[in-house]
């Protein structure tokens, strides 16, 4: 038929050769170094002095010596492998907290209403950036954070007109007795002034403002910074404070996490002071 077949036909093995060198068991690090030690002593040994030869103590050490290699070069592949899956973990944990609010390190609050049933903020007259805003529409972000609801008596005023701002807060790093929360607005000028004499243990705290000033009047929307002044028996005590920022997308830098939170800003999971 033109076609023949070769299944019995003998073959010279001569022709295949040897092996390429990528199909060969690659040698570590360790089995070198090990195989290097080992052809070094050999030949000291051959080569000695036959009047002087090598004592045990001086064959014991070498030996502990290069088994000490060894130990390290493995110990070292442990901990890279313990680092690896570290950081597979933190990723993990980074990507849980895509789209969930959090308290990083800051001192602004952002006063906006709603519109349409989408969030929208207001950019202050300053030229200020503001940090995006939670879903408001979302029934346990509601719960979270302080709303002023307009007067429901006024029949000029619709239900769904809502002030609502973002969550702040403060990290007291000691015990303290009295502490006083000062809002301001983009001009500087102080709108509300929160005063707690009481003790608070050494914790991370979050706070809502009902988005009103002294007189129990609505404040326009935009963005305010806040400080925070704690004591203990008159005298001062560290206060980090904390605002509010919605994560966004989780990035890995340099073998670790880092969250977007908006406006080019990225922050580390141990950044994170809270979860809301």
């Amino acid at each position: 038929m033109g076609i023949s077949s070769s299944m019995n036909e003998p073959y010279d093995n001569t022709i295949i050769g040897d092996a390429p060198s990528s199909y060969h068991t690659k040698k570590s690090g360790s089995d070198d170094i090990k195989g290097n030690f080992l052809t070094l002593l050999i030949t000291q040994m051959k080569n000695q002095d036959p009047t002087n030869p090598m004592q045990n103590n001086e064959l014991t050490s070498q030996l502990a010596q290069i088994s000490t290699v060894e130990g390290i070069e493995t110990l070292n592949k442990t901990v890279n492998n313990i680092v690896g899956q570290i950081d597979q973990s933190q990723a993990l944990r980074a990507s849980s907290l895509v789209g969930r609010g959090v308290m990083v390190a800051g001192n602004k609050i952002v006063v906006f209403q709603p519109t349409d049933g989408k969030d929208e903020t207001e950019k202050p007259g300053d030229g200020d950036d503001t940090i995006p805003t939670p879903d408001t529409q979302n029934e346990k972000t509601r719960q979270q954070m302080g709303t002023y609801k307009a007067d429901d008596t006024d029949p000029n005023t619709p239900d769904s007109e809502h002030l609502f701002s973002t969550p702040f807060g403060f990290e007291l790093l000691s015990p303290t007795d009295s502490l006083t929360i000062n809002i301001t607005n983009a001009s500087g000028v102080t709108v509300r002034t929160i005063n707690m004499d009481k003790k608070m243990l050494p914790d991370v705290y979050n706070f809502s403002w009902d988005c009103t000033d002294e007189d129990d009047n609505p404040v326009p929307t935009g963005s305010y910074k806040f400080t925070v002044n704690a004591t203990l028996n008159d005298a001062q005590v560290p206060v980090k404070t904390l605002n509010y920022a919605l994560v966004n997308s989780v990035s890995m830098v340099d073998g670790g996490a880092r969250l977007d939170v908006g406006l080019g800003n990225t922050v580390s999971l141990d950044e994170i002071r809270q979860v809301l």
